[in-house]
């Protein structure tokens, strides 16, 4: 326990001090837009290509430092109702093309620049860590709906991790594999109907207590494209102060605006 807190402190004083010289992150600074799609299955008790369904989002990230940024996210499902195997936890089977929605917040930290360091531009290839929590929505539309409303709604959590290759001088764009598991933290939609309770109970079918349960948990393989737009300074990633010594005093000049002295 003492040598991982120490690696910690190690890797965090190291982090500190090399952000002392990056160049200030301004607001509207290495943000980037992801096009995503692939296939979604039950984690368990399913075969697991035979019960893939389609799954396409969209993301909007912030990369806040080398390490650390933070985006939002929506996706969709397709056909994810018809899992309806004994029991079935993900509602009836709906006449919607798309029945499930995702929309939430998520935090991606970067394991090649926390443990390999920061070079001042992205490697060719990273490993990013993905930690996500949002609202989930059911589209259900159906004559058993009746047992607990037409539609469900929920909340989901959400880790796996972003392989990404990132292309170009410039590194405008990024291609990534994205597995991820996402949880329904509320547990079984279709208690109600399969106990045959009362219908349009006062009580909600999925009101227990929010958990991480393998049964009620989905497997997401997607592949996302992304494009890193410009920043302030004409880069699309975070940079170094890019000071410079002159000749004659030997005292650094800066190179752009808004970078501050005392880091480089």
């Amino acid at each position: 326990m003492k040598k991982i807190i120490l690696t910690l402190a190690l890797l965090m004083g190291v982090f500190a001090a090399q952000a002392q010289s990056l160049e200030p992150n301004k607001f509207f600074d290495n943000i980037s837009v992801t096009l995503k799609g692939g296939a979604i299955m039950p984690f368990q008790g399913y075969a697991f290509w035979p019960s893939a369904r389609g799954i396409f989002g969209l993301e909007i990230k912030k990369q806040l430092t080398p390490v650390f940024a933070l985006g939002v996210e929506g996706e969709a499902t397709i056909n994810t109702t018809s899992w309806e195997k004994d029991p079935n936890f993900w509602g009836p089977k709906s006449p919607n093309i798309i029945d499930h929605t995702l929309a939430g917040m998520f935090g991606t930290v970067n394991l090649s620049n926390l443990f390999g360091g920061y070079k001042g531009k992205p490697r060719v290839f990273e490993i990013e860590g993905v930690f996500g929590a949002g609202w989930l929505h059911a589209f259900h539309r159906t004559e058993s709906a009746d047992y607990y409303g037409y539609d469900y709604d929920s909340w989901y959590t959400k880790a796996g991790a972003n392989l990404n290759f990132n292309f170009g001088e410039s590194r405008a764009w990024t291609f990534s594999l994205k597995p991820a598991v996402v949880w329904d933290m509320n547990g079984d939609v279709m208690n109600g109907y399969r106990y045959n309770r009362p219908v349009r109970m006062w009580v909600s079918p999925h009101s227990n207590a929010s958990k991480m349960n393998a049964d009620h948990a989905a497997v997401e393989l997607e592949a996302g494209i992304t494009y890193h737009f410009k920043g302030s300074n004409g880069e699309r990633y975070i940079t170094f102060c890019p000071y410079k010594y002159s000749q004659g005093s030997q005292q650094p000049a800066p190179a752009r605006p808004g970078c501050c002295p005392q880091g480089c």
